[in-house]
């Protein structure tokens, strides 16, 4: 039996999508709010059902990119907005939570790799030079002395 993977596998409670917000802000310093599954949908979570990319695609998958899309929210606190108000943290929460598989602690949920590990690709960005993952869609900071 493989890897079971999907949106239906990794459902996460309300209290485990706060969680991540926790997790990501390293504070409970949000407004708290319940998750709104229509929004969790359309920001990307029905996502978690494509496989793992084993070709370098020419741009970060659309699961990385929706990964990296709700962690940037829960971070920076600029949530999108969902029938005209911004969606709560644990909804962004439940998003990462489903697109990680609810190993959101770990480095990556690369299933690719035995070690799980990220797969780095280059991009620009205005504020500078960043890699981000293709799978899990975490991103890092580059050096400007940094080769590219």
């Amino acid at each position: 039996m493989g890897i079971r993977r999907g949106f239906d596998d990794v459902w996460p409670s309300e209290q485990e999508a706060r969680n991540v917000a926790i997790f990501f802000r390293r504070a409970d310093d949000f407004p708290h709010g319940p998750v709104d599954w229509l929004a969790v949908s359309r920001l990307g979570a029905h996502l978690a059902r494509m496989p793992d990319p084993d070709v370098w695609p020419p741009a970060p998958p659309p699961r990385a990119r929706s990964a990296l899309d709700a962690r940037r929210a829960i971070l920076t606190g600029e949530r999108p907005l969902h029938a005209g108000e911004p969606v709560s943290f644990e909804t962004l929460g439940a998003v990462y939570f489903i697109l990680t598989l609810g190993q959101y602690t770990k480095a990556c949920p690369n299933f690719l790799s035995p070690q799980g590990r990220h797969r780095w690709r280059f991009s620009d960005e205005p504020a500078g030079a960043f890699q981000t993952c293709d799978f899990c869609g975490d991103q890092r900071c580059l050096p400007l002395s940094a080769p590219r």
